[in-house]
């Protein structure tokens, strides 16, 4: 999926005719129509932030994610001058990876349809359902194959204001792409500057779309159409359950010689159970399921059948005694001190664990293989990371 950046100069300015206000209301309407509560919810695609912004001024507790560094730079200073915090992060849907699950997803402004890889969508969708509580609510919208073929198709467009004249062109083409052409011409001092845009989008069909949002676990609850010809298609889908089951994995290699072994761990599972189970902050999440990952690593690697490994950080950190123990199988569980332990975030956005755990403490590790004497270690902390 390509992300705009020089578009992303101009977007609001051209894109007057979005309505986010209807849109924002339109949201709110559906999930009171379905008896959902908003909770915790998702923006994704979220652009230069002015529908998340329009749901957080209306009491919804969100975060942002994009693709696009230069969309995302604007929605941060959006959100900013409005005096509301919100978080964003880059990322792009088919890739999606979050901190914490989520109760609401919302994806709007045919973003679906900028995936022309019918793989991508069908990952965009499992990524979500992944991260999706049990009942969670997913709209969207779409533009439709009558718009691809009808109405965009090899037609071009103009735009203007008093800042900038865009040429937009249409290239239609098989499988319901159009590729777009954007041309920009700003005047800055006297002198007009001209950059450009090129991305493509795809259309779905109905079927289409019900078929992959069925594989994900998505049951459709509406189809609604929208203002204008072929413009998009509303879609509201709730998830049948908490996610797509994936089971966790650990894979390990090991050079021909031996003399180098590595391991590695999908433990998203893993993480989302202790998260739902202990009602875990996001440090608080993120802390243990860094334990919860490296205890069952080491567990997988004991060799007798009946024997434990434990692991505990002490750290001076608000978030206390951090905790995890796992069999020989990689079977694993854990808990912190202060579930409920607030997070601070660094710089970049990432969650300070840092913080949370306290640069401050040890890190014991104990392994126990049955015959009352277990082995014991233990380490000063570095970094709390």
């Amino acid at each position: 999926m390509e992300s705009y950046n020089a578009f992303a100069s101009y977007y609001d300015e051209l894109m007057e005719d979005a309505r986010y206000e209807e849109r924002c209301r339109y949201i709110l309407e559906a999930a009171q129509r379905f008896g959902h509560p908003m909770g915790r919810t998702l923006d994704l695609a979220c652009g230069t932030g002015s529908l998340t912004l329009l749901l957080r001024q209306s009491g919804v507790d969100l975060f942002g994610a994009d693709a696009s560094a230069d969309m995302l730079s604007l929605a941060m200073q959006k959100c900013t001058e409005a005096g509301e915090t919100v978080l964003f992060v880059q990322q792009e849907m088919h890739a999606l990876t979050l901190p914490e699950t989520v109760d609401t997803c919302v994806c709007t402004l045919d973003s679906i349809n900028h995936l022309i890889d019918e793989s991508d969508v069908q990952q965009a969708f499992k990524r979500i359902s992944r991260y999706m509580n049990a009942g969670g609510l997913f709209i969207f919208d779409v533009n439709t194959v009558f718009k691809h073929r009808e109405v965009l198709a090899d037609n071009v467009f103009v735009m203007e204001n008093e800042h900038v004249f865009c040429v937009w062109q249409n290239f239609l083409r098989e499988d319901d792409i159009v590729d777009v052409a954007l041309d920009f011409f700003a005047e800055q001092n006297g002198v007009y500057r001209r950059s450009s845009e090129d991305f493509s989008e795809r259309a779905y069909s109905d079927a289409q779309l019900r078929s992959m949002l069925a594989q994900a676990g998505f049951a459709v609850l509406a189809v609604c159409g929208c203002a204008g010809a072929g413009r998009a298609a509303d879609n509201l889908h709730r998830t049948k359950t908490i996610r797509e089951k994936i089971m966790d994995k650990i894979i390990r290699c090991i050079t021909s010689d031996g003399a180098v072994m590595a391991s590695a761990i999908d433990a998203s599972d893993i993480v989302f159970t202790a998260q739902r189970l202990h009602h875990l902050s996001r440090s608080a999440t993120a802390a243990l399921g860094r334990l919860l990952c490296a205890t069952s690593i080491m567990g997988a690697m004991l060799k007798q059948k009946d024997a434990i490994i434990n692991l505990r950080v002490m750290g001076d950190g608000e978030l206390g005694p951090v905790i995890a123990v796992s069999d020989s199988k990689g079977n694993v569980r854990g808990y912190v001190g202060d579930s409920n332990c607030p997070t601070a975030y660094h710089p970049n956005g990432k969650i300070d664990v840092g913080k949370a755990v306290g640069k401050n403490g040890t890190l014991s590790v104990m392994r126990d293989y049955g015959s009352g004497d277990p082995y014991i270690g233990q380490t000063e902390l570095v970094s709390g990371e």
